[in-house]
């Protein structure tokens, strides 16, 4: 059981106070769906929304076009490749395929879970790309077992069940029922035509930083795919976009307690820093103070600090002085 105090708490408890609306970018999880009122949460994400996106992707090829057994043309290159900032976890995350009909109904195809201890590597200005392709594609972290279809729609999903990209597509010769993108079950944002040359993709394009510039962009590559590395008239800017070094990051592994101090363990993705515990007697207020007679110890990038415990109860945090 879980008590809330301190400094004006009987304010601010979310027991009581049920203003509360569920953020766009958890869609589609809802976990107050049904309830009479909503109650206050927040999920911890392993990056802002926008910072994994869709990059591209090639669905068809003319090459491959045969009357019986492949009338829609479907690639034996298929592939979709994500990109993203440097650094991010992606384990758990999900490529869902889906099937969408003439009369824009949607089936779902396959779905492809990236494995555990996943991060997006640093290939180019702190960005990097992952890739779900099948075989002859080199360049895939993950394979493809079952033919993405045409038209049809993708999602790249969270982790925790949310929808981090969603989008459609057609090919020259099997055109996508438009009124799907009214869906609001799948949400789907419609990327274009993948042409059937073959080795051509349909692509991101232009410069940027996250899944909000290059989200009306896309185009075939009039020359070559780019699996698992930056496209044909892209730019990526790094994030920040100041090209100053990455800020200090930390994660709390740890917390203890003694009867007059606290512990933190954190890990950082740098040596040499100093590591401050903050506290609050009400997370509301936004006031954060130093803890007292504080102190640190480290080895590498994991960092012990401590401080005087504050009673009867608070909250605890750990920042970098810059």
């Amino acid at each position: 059981e879980a008590s809330f105090d301190g400094f004006l708490s009987e304010a601010s408890s979310p027991v009581v106070h049920k203003d509360f609306a569920t953020p766009d970018w958890y869609w589609p999880v809802d976990l107050n769906d049904g309830a009479a009122a909503p109650t206050p949460y927040y999920v911890t994400l392993s990056c802002l929304p926008g910072q994994v996106w869709i990059n591209e992707l090639n669905i068809v090829d003319d090459s491959a076009y045969d009357p019986n057994t492949n009338p829609q043309a479907i690639s034996p290159s298929q592939f979709v490749e994500v990109c993203g900032v440097s650094g991010i976890d992606i384990s758990g995350w999900r490529f869902v395929s889906y099937a969408i009909d003439g009369s824009a109904n949607v089936t779902t195809n396959s779905s492809y879970t990236i494995p555990a201890s996943t991060q997006i590597p640093d290939q180019t200005n702190r960005f990097g790309f992952y890739v779900l392709g099948k075989v002859p594609i080199a360049e895939r972290d993950l394979t493809i077992t079952n033919d993405l279809p045409v038209p049809g729609g993708i999602h790249l999903v969270r982790s925790m069940g949310a929808v981090a990209h969603s989008i459609c597509y057609d090919s020259e010769t099997d055109d996508i029922n438009h009124s799907v993108t009214n869906d609001q079950n799948y949400r789907f944002v419609y990327v274009g035509v993948d042409d059937d040359y073959e080795d051509t993709s349909l692509y991101a394009y232009g410069a940027g930083s996250n899944l909000t510039d290059f989200a009306g962009s896309y185009r075939i590559d009039p020359s070559s795919y780019s699996a698992g590395s930056i496209n044909n008239g892209q730019t990526l800017i790094p994030w920040p976009d100041d090209g100053t070094e990455p800020a200090s990051t930390l994660q709390i592994d740890s917390f203890s307690t003694t009867d007059t101090r606290v512990t933190l363990v954190v890990e950082a993705n740098k040596a040499s820093l100093t590591v401050v515990p903050w506290y609050t007697t009400n997370l509301m207020s936004g006031e954060w103070t130093v803890g007292a007679n504080a102190s640190q110890a480290s080895t590498g990038t994991t960092y012990s600090v401590s401080c005087d415990r504050v009673l009867p109860g608070a909250f605890y945090k750990a920042t970098v002085d810059q």
